[in-house]
């Protein structure tokens, strides 16, 4: 009986070590396996998840993304600018695009611009500047671990950009290589929409005026056949959009954040406020409320009218290489004017704009067009 109690004793022992033992917490001599790996760490793709490449000289392609996962990585620390210009950093992991890209013999340079797509119709196309300039990096892993949800399982990430750009979820590209196309025409976007149909629009707790952008290319961009819409906001965002894109949509022109490109088929990422100016094809739509308060400091003085001069208009739309240029009115009217002469176009007080030339004043001016 001394022997069992002893054996008892014994292993009684022995389980409260075991139990102490496993209650521990774990010390900085653990064994390296009990660490997670980066493998492990990170998520894997689904199995059939792809992203889709169109714009190949070859033909569309495919690509699965656990082929992308297991390319040669980077990870390094980058930042991302929110919409309000907050910047956050993040510590990622993932693939440069040009690593992507060597498999088809390109490089994102080659391209004009490159069209990125979300599987929730989100998309955006990231300029040349930014092509030849920075790095696009398709991640998987932020901060040492998976991606959240709604990014999975892949994201573009470019550094110290706004985060329009750091497209989620991300479903293919669009490689795009187009020629410059050269301004030759300047509509005054705030004059142009006085003479479209106007409709109610609701945007968040306000009804406010708006018109279609179909309505507005079809009156005064007629004939361009351009692949894509350059659109500037006043605080300094430029995105190109798709065509198809932007006739979906409408031009807000009262209100807050007005001119406001909107549109109830597309994601509210993909909306443009405040805008500075529209391009489309050899058609420039530039608003003088926006211009006159993003630079006020332009504003010059001729005889008793204080305006902008002709030729700080045409050179912040584009329109150079011409001598001569023709201005037209609502009215039907017109002007041909010369680039050297002192013209200025100013505000009336009725909140129309009018032109002052060496030969008079034509009034409630719309657009200005190149004579070559």
């Amino acid at each position: 009986m001394k022997t069992t109690a002893g054996l008892r004793v014994i292993l009684i022992g022995f389980v409260l070590v075991m139990f102490l033992a496993g209650c521990s917490p774990i010390s900085s001599t653990a064994p390296e396996s009990t660490i997670p790996t980066a493998l492990e760490a990170t998520a894997s793709p689904p199995s059939d998840a792809v992203l889709d490449i169109s714009g190949l000289a070859a033909g569309p392609a495919r690509i699965l993304l656990s082929t992308i996962y297991k390319m040669p990585y980077v990870e390094q620390e980058i930042s991302n600018i929110s919409s309000r210009g907050e910047i956050t950093k993040l510590n990622i992991k993932g693939v440069k695009l040009n690593t992507i890209l060597e498999g088809y013999q390109v490089k994102q340079d080659d391209y004009s611009g490159i069209r990125f797509y979300a599987h929730d119709g989100y998309s955006i196309q990231v300029p040349r500047e930014i092509l030849v300039s920075k790095d696009i990096i398709l991640i998987y892993e932020a901060e040492g671990q998976p991606l959240i949800e709604r990014h999975q399982p892949i994201r573009v990430a470019v550094n110290e950009e706004r985060s329009m750009y750091w497209v989620g979820n991300l479903a293919g590209m669009e490689l795009i290589m187009t020629g410059a196309v050269s301004p030759k025409k300047l509509v005054l976007l705030e004059q142009a929409v006085r003479t479209l149909k106007q409709s109610d629009y609701k945007y968040y707790d306000s009804v406010d005026k708006a018109i279609m952008t179909a309505d507005l290319l079809d009156q005064f961009a007629q004939g361009n056949d351009a692949e894509e819409i350059i659109i500037k906001s006043a605080d300094g965002l430029e995105k190109t959009e798709t065509p198809e894109n932007f006739l979906t949509g409408y031009i807000k022109i009262t209100g807050d954040d007005q001119p406001l490109f909107l549109s109830p088929e597309l994601p509210r990422g993909m909306h443009v406020k405040n805008i500075l100016y529209l391009s489309f094809g050899d058609t420039v739509f530039l608003s003088l409320g926006q211009y006159l308060a993003k630079y006020p400091d332009e504003l010059e003085t001729v005889g008793s009218r204080k305006g902008f001069t002709l030729k700080n208009l045409l050179d912040a739309a584009g329109l150079v290489g011409s001598e001569s240029y023709s201005v037209l009115s609502t009215s039907g009217q017109s002007v041909t004017v010369e680039l050297d002469a002192e013209s200025l176009i100013f505000q009336e007080l009725n909140n129309t704009w009018s032109i002052q030339t060496a030969t008079g004043i034509l009034q409630d001016i719309i657009h200005i067009e190149s004579k070559i």
